[in-house]
């Protein structure tokens, strides 16, 4: 797909960015409170956003909660890990506590398995949802001696993975801060 003014092409698909349908994904913050995850979160940063740090724990993944419409989606995000452990992308829910109340979604796949890496990668992961419901998206690792940290999570339509950026939510949310600040140092007039 590209997108033409005055045919003229003035981008490619692959030049624009979907939203990302994951809320607070910068920063984390009520991120994991209101999906019943309770992960460490550094202080540490990877280009701008707050990193999970899953380390030492295994077959357990740290995501958000959300409930999807059938439709073909693409999960990314950020990792860097060490271990010579598998390390998988899940999607479907576990069906354990947190997940017990929850529909799950009915995914044309279960996982996919991603090389640990040293230095700071980007994994995404398609799949197409058959039938409405709640998924997870994570990473897991399957041994206790691994470090796996994360930042950046992205969930988009569409089967190509798309530059990170906030959600609509959290540039509405920026927004109205924005202004806010502005109305209360006077509205920026002079």
């Amino acid at each position: 797909m590209s997108i033409f003014i005055a045919n003229k092409e003035i981008a490619e698909r692959k030049d624009i960015i979907n939203p990302n349908l994951i809320d607070n994904s910068a920063t984390l913050d009520s991120f994991f409170n209101a999906f019943g995850d309770s992960p460490q979160i550094d202080d540490a940063k990877y280009q701008g956003l707050r990193v999970i740090n899953q380390t030492n724990i295994q077959w357990h993944g740290s995501g958000p909660y959300m409930y999807v419409q059938k439709g073909t989606y693409t999960f990314s995000c950020y990792a860097k890990t060490s271990g010579q452990n598998v390390k998988t992308i899940y999607i479907q829910l576990n069906i354990g506590v947190d997940d017990k109340d929850k529909h799950s979604a009915t995914v044309n796949t279960q996982f996919a398995n991603i090389p640990s890496v040293s230095d700071w990668s980007r994994f995404n992961y398609t799949f197409v949802v058959n039938e409405a419901g709640y998924i997870h998206p994570r990473i897991e690792s399957s041994g206790e001696n691994d470090v796996l940290l994360l930042a950046g999570f992205k969930l988009e339509k569409g089967n190509i993975a798309t530059p990170w950026c906030p959600s609509l939510n959290d540039l509405a949310l920026m927004s109205t801060e924005i202004q806010a600040l502005k109305d209360k140092n006077g509205g920026g007039k002079a």
